[in-house]
């Protein structure tokens, strides 16, 4: 059943005032990581823009067949990982794991970046990878660096990947864009005490 256009009309507005909240992004970054074949190489090459010094000559390019898998919401005793990727790479030996950490609005927890990398080495020693990279996916207003992390990608550069047609891919660029249409109002300030070198976020 096609619904009317009144339905229609409200469930647009209903979407406007919904807020998207971490968790969302982390849902859509999962699913495209283990179903898109190419948003793995899009994230590496915009992630390479923004490396810190552990991998200032590059990260690992992943190979023709790299298996990627995605899962989010890994905890462990360090805590948890928002979205936990690990591929194959033409360039390393064995696999490699990408550890994301994702923002909008919230501010970073006591030592949170560096919790991270202690996971990332926790998985190195048990086997689980072979390498690890942590990175921060938050909007461009989030921070001027990688807040601790080894890169960062922001939420205006994922958005410009879903730029197709279908409804699967319109859905997507949605979800980024509610979230980024709340960042747009003047009242911004954020969620908790932000480390030095962050900026504000509305809340």
């Amino acid at each position: 059943m096609i619904p009317a256009p009144e339905e229609i009309s409200s469930l647009a507005v209903a979407s406007r005032r919904s807020p998207v909240q971490e968790h969302h992004i982390d849902f859509l970054l999962e699913e495209e990581f283990a179903a898109s074949p190419g948003f793995l190489t899009f994230v590496l090459g915009a992630a390479s823009e923004h490396c810190g010094e552990s991998w200032e000559a590059g990260l690992p390019a992943a190979s023709s067949q790299p298996n990627c898998s995605s899962i989010r919401s890994v905890t462990t005793d360090q805590g948890e990982t928002d979205v936990l990727v690990i591929y194959k790479s033409t360039e390393v030996f064995g696999r490699v794991a990408i550890l994301i950490e994702d923002k909008i609005r919230a501010g970073f927890q006591p030592n949170q970046a560096e919790r991270y990398r202690m996971r990332g080495k926790e998985g190195t020693s048990s086997g689980e990878w072979d390498h690890f990279w942590t990175c921060l996916i938050a909007p461009e207003r989030y921070a001027d660096n990688n807040e601790g992390s080894d890169a960062r990608v922001s939420l205006e550069t994922l958005r410009s990947f879903f730029c197709a047609e279908d409804a699967r891919t319109k859905f997507k660029a949605g979800v980024l864009d509610r979230a980024l249409h709340r960042l747009s109002r003047p009242d911004c300030k954020r969620k908790t005490k932000p480390l030095p070198g962050s900026k504000l976020l509305c809340a």
